[in-house]
């Protein structure tokens, strides 16, 4: 019976938004373990003890929930606050209070909370709250950078000739050449060096990208490092797109180690990191790099490379395929690098030379940069070890990973606001995001009693060898339970239950204890396999309760195998009943060879004993099954 609601009374209903707010909401879950009460005394400087009494600065903050649902507009913001009742929970604003105006918050953002550093705080605070609760440790650090879209036209543009000013590392290295006595400070002060760069009226401070494989436009890099443990962000730095990766890595390892006390053990980066400066910075600091090597322009065919110089750092000299030396000749301060030369006379009568010299040079010259042989020690001790691959691993899952998540839910694939300063808000508000939710989901998320995996297995009477990377997989599990499956194969169907229950039941426990540490971004590749794991394991230990149960459907897999293989050839298939008659013969043959019987011979059988039997026995399939053919012949 159809009922229409029509003619409907208003009510005066008497409930309380704590009511109305659900138990298991993310937001009830981040209020519990996220105190913002620090807020108070870190602006408590920024307002007047006279005057109208402000919109409370907590909520202020709090209005980062626009980056916690990916909310890039304020004005979308205010319309939400004031319809959803989670977010109105969260706020603290009662269902009688107005929502705050949206210009309020821009305005506060703008003139009041400018400069004043409060969203670094904030993010700081969070990544503290993590250390509290276990979640970071510091001991591996992964980084990479991501470009953010500037607002801005890339069509408008303008061309500003600019000093060519050497960067910070390069003014330290020089300095540092200069008590090395490599490079007299008395050199003649050389002339003024410009360069011509893209800017755009709007926005000045975003860089105009230009690299292979990236978008062409205004772009920022964002530049963040990440815990290895599970892949939470530990800092935010902010940049113009035309900055090098490399050139911010040593100082931001450094601030968290002041301001975190982190004590890292490694960090690891992909090849654009691969410098002398980063290799040397963290040799000082004893802390390993799992840094790829940059893909360097290859000479020319059969042409000696600066790889094949063998270098000796005690008399600071090369060594030649021919074992000739070259020896330093000067330091070039624009490049940061030292150059070598060779004799010319040895190279004139060196048999190697034509390998060796190009052109009309008259003897070889080597230029290599000024801590060249701290990135060779680092390579040298850690590519190739297992914690090199694993560090790898981690970064494409973390760092590869964290991006996109960010770009799709917490609006960090374009800015709104433009400048310097503003685009390192928006990112720093983006990863406090990211890290929020990622800290929620790990605290709150019901946690399946720890079960190791190698004590499981000595338990039950084997001896598996696993080695330490093996238990980041599923491997080693799905091995040991198809292990004991092949092991009872043959069993009666009751035996075949009870040995599960007793030798596959811990391992399938430790499998599930496993998948609880794990977290993953859920558009990758192992976040997809996490969440089918989580959602269909009542499905996947169904077959501990019933022998006649496979662990899994292989032989339904290899038996249609052949026939998907070969389905072009069976053209004769070309209509819905014609493709289920097909299915029928292809099961029947499927079936025989599976019970034994010769398939020609059984099918024959089949179709000759069907008809008969069909007329006068209402249970006829059931005494067409291979093992009446069995018994019958």
């Amino acid at each position: 019976m159809m009922t229409r609601r029509d003619g409907v009374q208003q009510k005066m209903l008497c409930v309380t938004l704590e009511s109305l707010m659900p138990e298991e909401h993310f937001l009830r879950r981040l209020d519990g373990l996220m105190d913002f009460s620090f807020i108070y005394k870190r602006v408590e400087s920024l307002y007047s003890h006279r005057g109208r009494p402000s919109i409370d600065p907590v909520v202020v903050v709090k209005m980062l929930l626009g980056y916690l649902y990916g909310i890039d507009s304020e004005r979308r913001l205010e319309q939400e606050v004031r319809v959803n009742i989670a977010y109105r929970w969260f706020l603290g604003i009662d269902l009688d209070e107005p929502a705050p105006d949206h210009s309020t918050f821009s305005q506060l953002r703008r003139r009041k909370f400018k400069g004043a550093a409060l969203f670094e705080e904030l993010f700081d605070e969070v990544v503290r709250k993590c250390i509290e609760h276990g979640l970071i440790d510091g001991k591996l650090l992964l980084t990479d950078s991501t470009h953010v879209r500037a607002n801005a036209r890339n069509d408008v543009v303008e061309r500003v000739a600019v000093e060519a000013e050497p960067s910070a590392y390069l003014q330290r290295l020089n300095e540092q050449a200069v008590k090395d006595g490599v490079y007299p400070k008395h050199l003649k002060e050389k002339k003024k060096g410009y360069k011509e760069l893209v800017k755009s009226p709007a926005d000045p401070d975003a860089g105009f990208m230009k690299r292979a494989g990236k978008p062409l436009g205004f772009y920022y890099l964002s530049h963040q490092t990440c815990d290895a443990r599970h892949g939470l962000i530990t800092d935010v730095h902010t940049t113009p797109d035309n900055i090098p990766d490399s050139t911010v890595h040593s100082e931001r390892i450094k601030r968290q180690i002041a301001v975190f006390g982190f004590k890292p053990e490694a960090v690891c980066a992909d090849s654009a990191y691969d410098s002398s400066e980063i290799h040397k910075d963290m040799l000082d600091m004893g802390i390993r790099t799992y840094i790829p090597k940059r893909n360097l322009p290859k000479p020319a065919s059969g042409v000696f490379s600066e790889a094949d110089f063998i270098y000796d750092r005690e008399s600071d000299t090369l060594t030649c395929p021919n074992a000739c030396r070259l020896i330093f000749s000067n330091y070039r301060d624009r490049l940061g690098q030292k150059r070598y030369k060779a004799s010319a006379g040895e190279c004139s009568a060196c048999p190697l030379s034509s390998r060796c010299i190009s052109g009309d040079a008259k003897y070889r010259v080597v230029e290599r940069a000024y801590f060249k042989w701290a990135s060779e020690e680092q390579h040298m001790r850690n590519d190739g070890t297992p914690g090199y691959y694993e560090a790898l691993r981690l970064r494409k899952i973390y760092c590869e990973g964290n991006f996109p998540h960010q770009k799709a839910e917490h609006n960090l694939r374009r800015l709104r606001k433009r400048g310097l300063g503003k685009a390192h808000e928006h990112c720093l508000l983006s990863a406090t995001a990211l890290n929020l939710k990622r800290m929620v989901k790990l605290l709150t998320t019901r946690k399946h009693p720890g079960v190791s995996l190698r004590k499981t297995l000595s338990a039950i009477g084997y001896s598996m060898e696993l080695r330490p990377m093996a238990l980041l997989s599923t491997g080693p599990y799905c091995d040991a339970l198809f292990r004991i499956e092949a092991e009872i194969k043959g069993l009666p169907y009751e035996d075949k239950a009870k040995q599960r229950r007793g030798q596959a039941q811990p391992v399938q426990d430790a499998l599930l204890a496993w998948s609880e540490t794990k977290s993953a971004p859920p558009k990758s590749t192992l976040g997809k396999a996490l969440h089918y794991l989580r959602t269909q394991w009542q499905h996947l230990i169904r077959y501990l309760e019933d022998g006649r149960l496979e662990i899994s459907n292989n032989l339904a897999e290899r038996s249609i195998k052949p026939f998907v293989i070969g389905r072009k050839n069976f053209l004769f298939a070309n209509t819905p009943n014609g493709a289920q008659g097909s299915a029928v013969i292809y099961s029947l043959i499927e079936t025989a060879k599976e019970n034994g019987p010769d398939p020609y011979k059984y099918l024959t059988w089949v179709l000759t004993e069907a008809p008969k039997l069909f007329e006068k026995d209402r249970d006829w399939a059931a005494k067409l099954l291979p093992e009446e053919y069995a018994a019958n012949k």
